[in-house]
């Protein structure tokens, strides 16, 4: 019989739900006729259906009397109202790779904020704002990790309101690592930046849109420069012309396939990088995959009047931590971009 009324309460679609610590806050359903019904044959009453009815938007919260007449235990998203002797033994949490990534980043963030919190306390050299920062940092990781495991909690519903204050305290507390690391003399200096202007120019020259230009590193240690879109560059002072222009039409070819719209301005000559929506979400994903701290400021473009179409001339990129900058060694030694 209990377990009859649990399929019909499962069979109302719930449109809104909320709890917190533990508590059901409300379970909102469409007051509809057919759903009163339901309801009523579960063994509410008129009166309790009334007296939780919100008339303005037409719902029903049935959270005060749906746990007293039918013999549940909790309301969740993956099996509704359900007991404890319903739900099947605990399995493991599959993720995907990029679920896999980012729990795995975000456990790490979360335990370098703890850990810097715990050694300056350790070093009675806990600053006020670092006080109010690295708390802020934790909550933050931690909300992260609760939406990959679908756990709901105070901090997830707040994730968003304190958004503006977490993102400066991600920077300060960049700003605060790059301080703490190994001290560089100033002799060498220029070497270094040459160095980190190199490699980025030299990864984009390699994905295959080519030349970098107006580089600059401001005095709050960014990075900024033009990134150029020269599809169709083949060095002139190249020992295989030939095999360079093999080389390129294929790589035009992998750029298309991966989704980038180009088009030819004469012929099959001429290539061009189309400026839409889809090209600016890819540039946008492919910056900010090599440079996480990176920011598209300013796009600028051509009208091809001959296809009547907008191109890209270049992008305007900041780097805000040079610690993305540099490769990484993969296992066999190699430069992993």
């Amino acid at each position: 019989m209990e377990n009859d009324k649990l399929e019909i309460l499962n069979s109302i679609p719930v449109e809104d739900w909320s709890s917190d610590a533990g508590t059901i806050e409300y379970i909102y359903v469409e007051s509809t006729k057919e759903n009163v019904n339901k309801l009523l044959q579960i063994g509410a009453t008129m009166n309790d259906i009334e007296h939780n009815t919100d008339y303005e938007n037409q719902q029903i919260d049935i959270s005060p009397f749906a746990f007293r007449l039918v013999d549940a235990d909790w309301f969740d998203d993956d099996h509704g109202f359900w007991k404890k002797t319903t739900i099947m033994a605990d399995k493991n949490i599959v993720f995907s790779p990029d679920e896999k990534a980012v729990a795995l980043k975000s456990t790490k963030d979360l335990f370098f904020a703890a850990k810097q919190l715990h050694d300056w306390i350790n070093t009675d050299s806990l600053s006020q704002e670092m006080a109010r920062i690295l708390p802020s940092l934790v909550e933050s990781h931690f909300a992260d990790i609760s939406k990959l495991l679908n756990y709901e909690s105070v901090l997830t519903r707040e994730k968003e309101e304190r958004h503006r204050l977490i993102r400066e305290a991600n920077g300060r507390i960049r700003e605060l690592e790059r301080q703490m690391g190994e001290s560089k003399p100033v002799d060498g200096l220029k070497e270094q930046l040459r160095h980190l202007a190199d490699t980025v120019s030299d990864w984009w020259n390699n994905y295959g849109f080519h030349h970098v230009s107006d580089e600059v590193f401001t005095e709050n240690g960014h990075y900024k420069a033009r990134f150029c879109f020269m599809l169709d560059y083949i060095s002139t002072f190249t020992d295989t012309p030939v095999t360079d222009k093999k080389n390129r039409k294929e790589r035009l070819q992998e750029l298309k396939e991966e989704g980038y719209d180009i088009i030819y301005e004469d012929g099959d000559r001429s290539p061009k990088l189309i400026d839409n929506d889809n090209n600016r979400q890819r540039l946008i994903g492919l910056i900010k995959g090599r440079f996480p701290s990176a920011e598209i400021v300013r796009t600028r473009n051509y009208n091809s009047r001959r296809s009547g179409v907008y191109t890209f001339r270049d992008v305007e990129v900041y780097i805000y931590n040079l610690h993305d900058i540099p490769v990484s060694q993969g296992e066999d030694g190699n430069e992993v971009f």
